[in-house]
């Protein structure tokens, strides 16, 4: 696969312009409703995008790239244009001047004018968290978000709706748990690929005092830690009525997934199901050895 993607590589640097670029693709990240073409290789754009990640980014290939996308850029073609604005957007790096910002912004502007996801999600992120130095402008982020949502795939439209529900519930401020619910089931209607949405719904749930709906979604997630949380909320009775045995199915079956997870004992995460389940013995004397079963360890040091 290294090698194949090296002589693509090769190609699109060194070979003309006509012989790699000039043929028609579907644009990728694009919904349905909205499908747009491109004369870029989309195995290409993989490729590059790779190349313009942190962690390969390397300045010569990035002022080649340029210079190759720039006729295509300059034709308006949408995708073109997104990467040939990346080919100036060095910020990342460290390496970010105003002059190549600016040329950067003007190309990702006109990409999402031409209805390009991928170009209104850049611009999201540009005015939502000030990159390039542009100014913060919150109505403007979301703005774009929006036409994220309206016009990218599947896959992008589940990430979107998460980020909108951030905007209507974030850490500190106004919060409107209503829209952000309803954004988090939108995005969890394109796909479910990671445990966000049920983290962050069971977060507004407990917010909210709606502690059942809460522990439905930490037990839906995949994450260790949230179930742990859920099971002690119905040992402790102080949210939720005490329900001791629901709580020790949930911690023996975390027990079980953190050992089929982790067979070498390096489990990290701050909640651990199997030592608490032991404490609850040792320590604070809820549990007999006989509810333990196998769960039991041969000695427990409490904290």
């Amino acid at each position: 696969m290294k090698k194949e993607s090296q002589l693509l590589l090769f190609l699109f640097l060194y070979l003309p312009l006509s012989t790699n670029l000039l043929s028609q693709n579907t644009t990728p990240d694009q919904g349905n409703k909205y499908p747009l073409k491109t004369n870029v290789d989309t195995k290409l754009y993989k490729i590059f995008s790779q190349e313009m990640s942190f962690k390969n980014f390397n300045k010569n290939k990035a002022l080649d790239y340029r210079e190759k996308l720039r006729p295509l850029a300059t034709s308006k073609d949408p995708l073109a244009m997104y990467l040939y604005a990346q080919s100036y957007d060095w910020y990342l790096y460290g390496l970010g001047e105003k002059e190549d910002a600016d040329i950067a912004l003007k190309f990702y502007r006109k990409a999402a004018k031409k209805k390009l996801a991928l170009a209104n999600q850049f611009l999201f992120y540009g005015y939502q968290y000030g990159f390039m130095e542009i100014e913060e402008d919150g109505k403007k982020a979301k703005k774009y978000l929006e036409k994220t949502i309206k016009y990218g795939d599947p896959a992008l439209q589940r990430k979107s709706y998460e980020l909108m529900a951030g905007l209507y519930y974030p850490q500190e401020g106004k919060k409107d748990p209503k829209k952000a619910i309803a954004c988090l089931e939108k995005s969890m209607e394109k796909g479910t690929e990671n445990d966000r949405q049920h983290d962050f719904l069971a977060h507004i749930y407990e917010e909210q005092k709606q502690v059942e709906k809460a522990i439905f979604h930490r037990l839906a997630s995949s994450n260790i830690n949230s179930k742990v949380i859920a099971a002690k909320w119905l040992i402790q009775g102080t949210l939720i009525e005490k329900d001791i045995p629901r709580a020790l199915k949930i911690l023996f079956d975390a027990t079980d997934e953190m050992q089929r997870q982790f067979p070498d004992g390096k489990f990290r995460g701050a909640e651990n199901p199997h030592r608490y389940l032991n404490q609850l013995h040792y320590c604070d004397k809820l549990l007999t050895k006989e509810q333990l079963g196998k769960y039991l360890m041969d000695y427990y040091i409490c904290p």
